[in-house]
Order: C-alpha cells, then structure tokens, then sequence
C-alpha cells in the first residue's frame, strides 16, 4: 500500500501522512479502519483548517443487523430502529470509547 505515517497530533486527532494520493484515496475509501482494537475514521482535513477547528465530539457506531434485507439499510430506517429491543446480552461496547456493535 505504500509508505504510511500516522503521528498523534491531539486527543482523538492523528495525522496520516503519505507519499502517493492513490494511498490517500485507498485510506479515505476504506473507512472504517480497525488498529489494535481501535476504530478510526479516515477524513480529509483542508490545508487552511487549524488543527484546534477540529472538533472530535462525534461518536460513531457501527451495528451489525442480520434478516434486514439490503434495500432497508438507510439512514432514515436507522435513526428509526429501537435498540431497547435488542438483549442486553447481545450488545457489546469494546474498549474504546464511543463505540458499541450488537453481536449475532
């Protein structure tokens, strides 16, 4: 994939340097990413934004739903879906903060 570098610039803010924008489009098309456990999120940041103008405030969450045929998977139904309904013993929250997954 080509040379990659990630320094911790912040909180919850790394920087991903590469050599080559076709690693760049791969890194960017390719979200999420899962390191050692860890999700992360691949954005891109405009030259003229400081680094202080990024907000990481945002959680993302990930679920797995299994008989939802396809067609189904929309932002819209997902904001609809009542996730009290889901046994307890079948959501899980992995170590990093602000992520949970439902397991089958």
């Amino acid at each position: 994939m080509g040379v990659v570098r990630v320094l911790r610039a912040k909180e919850n803010i790394y920087i991903i340097i590469v050599g080559e924008e076709n690693v760049a489009r791969k890194l960017l098309e390719g979200n999420p990413w899962f390191i050692k456990d860890y999700s992360f999120l691949v954005k891109l940041w405009p030259s003229y934004h400081f680094l202080d103008d990024i907000e990481a405030d945002r959680v993302v969450y990930w679920i797995q739903a299994y008989g939802i045929p396809k067609n189904y998977y929309t932002m819209k139904n997902a904001r609809n879906w009542d996730l009290s309904l889901v046994p307890s013993s079948r959501l899980k929250t992995p170590l990093n903060r602000g992520s949970a997954a439902i397991s089958a």
